[in-house]
């Protein structure tokens, strides 16, 4: 079974990341288990992404990601 978790308004997004990156250290040991979803039209994606890869790499564990363009561009235009 594979968990991807979804993405939603940035006002959410960091309890979403910090759930979804706990989860994936406590069960992508071996392989990719837990996903986490980063909205590429955001100015802060790529960091984001990299972030979290490196911590993944510290901490010893599998990163994954789903990587979309957004749902919610229009709603948030001026983050993008």
């Amino acid at each position: 079974v594979m968990l991807l978790v979804d993405a939603e308004q940035t006002y959410m997004q960091g309890a979403i990341d910090h759930l979804a990156l706990n989860a994936m250290a406590r069960h992508n040991r071996a392989r990719s288990v837990v996903f986490n979803t980063y909205q590429c039209y955001l100015k802060d994606s790529e960091s984001r992404v990299a972030r979290d890869a490196e911590r993944a790499e510290r901490e010893g564990f599998v990163f994954a990601a789903k990587l979309v363009r957004g749902a919610y561009m229009v709603q948030e235009r001026g983050l993008a």
